[in-house]
Order: structure tokens, then sequence, then C-alpha cells
């Protein structure tokens, strides 16, 4: 899983539960320009740590020598998606304010979590809606947004490492008269990669 997979997830949730085609739900900080139609921004905010990461190895002898144990942070972060909604009606079922409650509130719904849970994403606060009035230019518009507070999974917290990372010493044989061949003081030096 990666950071792509969980913004597609969040992407996909907020689509289906606003409504929008997936063109009019962004990420913020984009170098587009913004749209006229109503459309939604989601921002990505800044992941805070819960509880204490570890390590997990497993091991797969299939790779390439050098790459069979995999070493990996596991964890969960909290992240806050804000979501920000811009609409030419300020009143009615169509205001940003209305579309961001539905959206909140329908990311609940088991349609839309299953798929958010297939990434290890868990909204567990969908905080208030905020109305903020807009004025671009001379036109009116409405505005509102909401920050849903999130459980992410660590992703791309990996790496590969050998098996048997370098082994280097001297291997001596003695005591073997029972060959009949007096092997005593034969030196092996071996190295293993």
């Amino acid at each position: 899983m990666s950071w792509e997979d969980i913004e597609d997830a969040m992407h996909f949730a907020v689509t289906k539960a606003s409504g929008y085609p997936p063109a009019q739900v962004s990420w913020s900080y984009q170098n587009i320009n913004e749209r006229s139609n109503p459309h939604i921004i989601i921002t990505f905010g800044g992941e805070i740590v819960v509880g204490i990461d570890r390590i997990a190895t497993s091991q797969d002898l299939g790779r390439q020598a050098g790459q069979e144990m995999k070493q990996e942070i596991r964890g969960v972060r909290e992240v806050p998606f804000e979501l920000e909604c811009f609409t030419p009606d300020v009143t009615g079922s169509a205001a940003a304010r209305r579309v961001v409650e539905i959206v909140r509130t329908k990311l609940r719904l088991p349609d839309i979590r299953y798929r958010l849970r297939r990434f290890g994403i868990s909204p567990f606060d969908p905080g208030p809606v905020n109305w903020i009035p807009d004025i671009p230019s001379a036109g009116f518009r409405g505005r509102a947004a909401c920050t849903v507070r999130c459980y992410v999974p660590v992703s791309d917290c990996e790496e590969y490492t050998g098996y048997i990372a370098r082994v280097t010493g001297v291997i001596r044989a003695s005591g073997l008269a029972s060959t009949g061949f007096g092997a005593s003081g034969i030196v092996f030096d071996s190295t293993v990669s």
C-alpha cells in the first residue's frame, strides 16, 4: 500500500458521498486553475503519530540475493483531511454547507467505509461544517469547510536486506583421527555472501 492508494481511496469516498463527478473533486496545491462549477478540494493535513511504531520483519527467499528480508515500519498516523466545497448556490440542497454536511455524514455508510477500510483508513471524527462566505471578484458564492480526522496506517516505510549479510571466518578441523588421515590442523577459509 502507498500514499497514492490512500489518496485514491479518499478521493473515491468524497466523490461517491458528494455525488460530484471525479473531475470536480481534486487535491489542493495542484498546478491547475480553480474550477468555476461546483467543486470540492481535499487538503491533506499534517500527520500525528498514534502510539509507538514497530519494526516487522518477513522473509521471501524467492527474492534476489541480498534482498530476502523485508523490514517495515508498522504504525498508525492521525491525518486530518480538510474538505472544502465551493458552489454558486448559497442556500438550498446544492449549497456548499449542505454538500459538505452530506459528505461527512455519508462517510459512515458501509459502502464507502468498506473501500476506505481496504486501505486501513478509519474516519473517526468528522468535525463541524463551517460556512465561510466567499467573494471571488464581485460575484458571491457559497463556501463550506469541514475537517475529517482519520487513522491511516504507515505506508512506504520499508527496506530489503540480505538473509545473511556477510559471514567471514576461519574453520579449523581437528581430531579427525577416525578417518585415518590425520587431518588435524587443516585450515579452511570461507566467506559467504
